[in-house]
């Protein structure tokens, strides 16, 4: 789970939290629990194939960028941002 901590931000820390290790089960194993993956691929192999290789590709880019998320510096980030003109609502 990715977590997002406002108070982290505004003391110029990483507000995301990346509260979960990684992944060590199979796609496939999972799917297989879903009946409506396990119906897919009783009556198109094929296609629920397809599907799973997309399915593991999304998993690996979301779980890249989660990581990427939870490993930046946000150390500078109010430096960079206090000049920056930000207009406040009209009432």
């Amino acid at each position: 789970m990715l977590l997002y901590l406002t108070q982290a931000k505004a003391q110029g820390k990483n507000p995301f939290i990346l509260d979960f290790t990684n992944p060590k089960y199979d796609l496939r194993e999972f799917f297989m629990g879903e009946v409506r993956f396990n119906s897919l691929l009783r009556t198109f192999p094929d296609q629920a194939e397809a599907l799973l290789a997309e399915a593991r590709s999304q998993m690996r880019d979301r779980w890249a960028r989660y990581n990427h998320l939870a490993t930046q510096d946000y150390s500078h980030m109010l430096d960079v941002l206090k000049d920056y003109p930000i207009e406040q609502p009209k009432a």
